[in-house]
């Protein structure tokens, strides 16, 4: 499985990658900014509960938010400070409670990643403890995705997993942090790989790296000389490769029946940055506070991979980089096919930035919408083997009940890319998807009441 070329088979696309822009070599790390928000929805699931209060003194690492769920994670202070007040902030599709600290001006910037990283004991380390560690920490996946990982590493009773497979693709244009990350920090990578199998009773990891990053494929392949059970394979570079169901399918041959989820054949997967903080973790305690980010994009003046404490806003990031060129048009948090536009230029970072876009106008596909060609591109090129028109024409007329395939869509803008036509094909299948699960919320509900009365009678 080491050779070159694995793949998944259906669909994918081959977007500009531009990650020449963000040198992969090497990062900086951002001095502490004067004032961090730190929001508590920085994952999927609920926000995080706030147990601070204003004018508070708080610790860098301390708790400020409290898992408030089941699916829901911890929130700490990237940096000493003053609680400065209990806000509400825009992040990713919602508006979240936060807590604004100004720091300390003596504080000194977060650490980086240990370069002299020394290999983990596990031999007393009991799976329940590992995940209770991973939980205290707020680790969630750095990805994109955010699902906590605690979580996503506690598949249901039954469930047999054989395989852990990591998410060194970084397929997403522009982006270079993960593969920042690996050339620099193997022993974080692969030490946190081992914690995971450890965790999850897995003799066998396999880390996925496209062909257009090989100084972290050789990096890693010569760090994991001598341990057992973790391979590095080589895939070939295609978007979208670090989707969960393409990754399992290229690395391990494995397809993920539509609506199944990875642990039903087997497999548990984990980006490289996850693995990493997992690793922090257990050799030093440390919360999941920084990260590293791609500043890039023909907008910025000195775009570079930035080791980032979380609540950082945008604008502190341009200034750190050289502020904006001439041309600047658009802001995109993550990458170009799956993240979205922001306005706001005070917008914190969260646990799931893994990039920040300056674009300029010659980056944007900017054009008006027009007829569907029905050419039948965003279907052959659609990954998950979906209509993407269909799904979007049932949305348009509010026939939502009748767009369940559309929850099987990962958003991977595939279809909105190939489209000659420029039909807005991801964000009404969103919409689609939205609807779907208020649908299905506002059952659930009515169920629960109509047993209520039931039991009361």
């Amino acid at each position: 499985m080491s050779g070159r070329g694995l793949t998944f088979r259906r669909g994918g696309t081959h977007p500009p990658e531009n990650k020449e822009l963000c040198d992969a070599a090497s990062y900086t790390v951002l001095p502490t900014p004067a004032e961090l928000v730190v929001a508590m929805s920085q994952h999927l699931g609920a926000p995080a509960k706030t147990i601070v209060h204003n004018r508070d003194e708080v610790e860098a690492g301390q708790l400020i938010g409290e898992a408030s769920a089941f699916i829901s994670a911890n929130i700490h202070a990237p940096a000493k400070g003053t609680v400065k007040g209990l806000d509400i902030v825009h992040i990713g599709p919602v508006n979240s409670p936060a807590v604004t600290i100004k720091t300390d001006p003596a504080v000194p910037p977060v650490p980086e990643y240990d370069r002299e990283a020394q290999p983990l004991d596990l031999s007393g380390w009991t799976k329940d403890e590992i995940l209770a560690r991973i939980k205290e920490t707020g680790i969630v996946g750095m990805g994109g995705a955010t699902f906590p990982t605690h979580v996503k590493l506690s598949p249901p009773p039954g469930a047999e997993l054989d395989v852990l497979v990591i998410n060194g693709a970084e397929c997403e244009p522009y982006l270079t942090a993960d593969d920042c990350l690996m050339r620099n920090h193997p022993v974080q990578v692969l030490e946190g790989t081992r914690v995971i199998m450890q965790a999850c009773g897995i003799d066998r990891a396999v880390i996925g790296i496209e062909d257009n990053k090989p100084e972290a494929f050789q990096t890693l392949k010569a760090a994991a000389a001598g341990l057992g059970g973790i391979e590095i394979v080589r895939c070939r570079t295609r978007y979208p490769q670090g989707a969960e169901k393409q990754l399992i399918e290229a690395t391990v041959g494995r397809k993920v029946a539509p609506g199944n989820l990875p642990f039903t054949v087997g497999v548990v997967v984990q980006n490289v940055a996850t693995t990493a903080a997992v690793y922090e973790a257990l050799a030093t305690g440390q919360p999941l506070t920084r990260r590293l980010i791609s500043i890039t994009g023909r907008g910025v003046a000195r775009p570079q991979n930035v080791m980032v404490p979380v609540g950082t806003s945008v604008a502190e990031l341009l200034e750190y980089c050289g502020g904006p060129k001439d041309g600047l048009a658009a802001v995109v948090m993550g990458g170009p096919m799956m993240g979205r536009a922001t306005s706001d230029i005070n917008e914190p970072t969260a646990k799931g930035t893994s990039g920040v876009l300056f674009l300029t106008k010659d980056e944007l596909i900017v054009a008006e919408e027009d007829p569907c060609l029905r050419c039948g591109r965003c279907v052959s090129d659609c990954p998950m083997g979906l209509v993407p028109t269909e799904l979007m024409s049932l949305a348009m007329l509010g026939r939502f009940e009748e767009a369940t395939d559309a929850l099987d869509c990962v958003e991977c803008g595939t279809c909105a890319f190939v489209c000659p036509s420029n039909r807005r094909l991801v964000q009404w299948i969103r919409l689609a998807k939205w609807e779907l699960g208020r649908i299905r919320r506002r059952a659930q509900l009515k169920q629960k009441e109509t047993e209520a009365k039931a039991a009361k009678s």
